[in-house]
């Protein structure tokens, strides 16, 4: 291969690794009241799903905004997304079993507790 189309490929690598990785980091949540910065992790599902919760509603950012078709996947998991809330958080009601599911979890930055 020559040289320059090597440096191309590698270029456009670069170019595309920030687009591959999801969002690690949780954004702003705008409440009507007051904005704040949550921190990284799911300890509220944690804690809920240790003490057997039955349904429960929590904040929870995603790492991305969720259209109708993630919605729907969603609640086919056990998520219902009721009300948006700027910055890709909802409010979200979960029912027991969506709490350590990992398909739940790996869309999910950050949540807390209501």
């Amino acid at each position: 291969m020559k040289p320059s189309r090597i440096l191309t490929l590698s270029l456009l690598a670069l170019l595309l690794i920030p687009v591959a990785l999801p969002a690690a980091v949780p954004s702003e949540v705008q409440l009507r009241s007051r904005t704040f910065s949550p921190a990284t992790g799911l300890d509220a599902l944690d804690r809920a799903a240790e003490a057997g919760a039955e349904t429960r509603h929590f904040l929870v950012q995603l790492d991305r905004f969720a259209d109708e078709t993630e919605r729907a996947e969603l609640a086919a998991l056990g998520v219902r997304l009721l009300d948006y809330i700027p910055q890709n958080t909802w409010i979200a009601s979960f029912a027991p079993e969506a709490l350590a599911d990992p398909q739940v979890r790996a869309r999910i930055v950050w949540a807390g507790e209501i």
